[in-house]
């Protein structure tokens, strides 16, 4: 009786197991791109929908300090000059420790004073 009924019950357990997997995989919908690919009139061509981006065109950006970015003032993709305001940082320690020079020197200029 043992001997029919483990093989059984590993049977049944394996198809169970196979059920709850083909339940908990993700349905894939086919998705539609936003536009055709462009055509062309070469005899082989390799084309695609998406942005592209050359290596060369990226440009890193950096600060003399480091801190949070606060705001950005443009996206991906947006066309930028020299001298275009890109980010804001974080600058309340930066004030903070400004209003305490300040009072320094004008604590400092007040006893130079008497």
């Amino acid at each position: 009786m043992k001997r029919t009924v483990l093989p059984i019950v590993a049977t049944v357990a394996a198809i169970l197991a196979m059920i709850s997997v083909g339940r908990t995989r993700p349905k894939r919908e086919p998705t539609v791109p936003p536009s055709a690919p462009p055509t062309s009139s070469f005899e082989q061509v390799v084309a695609g929908v998406g942005l592209v981006e050359a290596n060369s065109e990226n440009i890193d950006v950096s600060c003399a300090v480091s801190g949070m970015v606060t705001q950005l003032y443009v996206k991906a993709g947006d066309r930028v000059g020299q001298g275009q305001k890109l980010f804001s940082l974080d600058d309340r320690d930066l004030r903070a420790d400004q209003q305490v020079k300040r009072a320094a020197l004008e604590g400092a200029r007040a006893r130079a004073l008497h």
